[in-house]
């Protein structure tokens, strides 16, 4: 997708919008007893904690040149 037809901030926004969706309905299902206090939160936090993916067994450490 070219950056003309969607913005960088407009898709950002976007993402958030629906991020703010997904909580919205989390707190609503734990409201009406639905979920419990400790799905909900662990739901949150998969919903909040950015995924990290690790390759190989080692970090990477840059090569500093000089």
């Amino acid at each position: 997708m070219a950056w003309h037809d969607v913005p960088p901030w407009t898709a950002k926004r976007a993402a958030a919008d629906e991020q703010m969706t997904q909580l919205a309905e989390i707190v609503r299902r734990w409201h009406v007893r639905r979920i419990s206090s400790t799905t909900a939160v662990e739901k949150v936090r998969e919903l909040l904690e950015p995924v990290r993916v690790r390759v190989g067994g080692q970090e990477h450490t840059p090569e500093v040149q000089t």
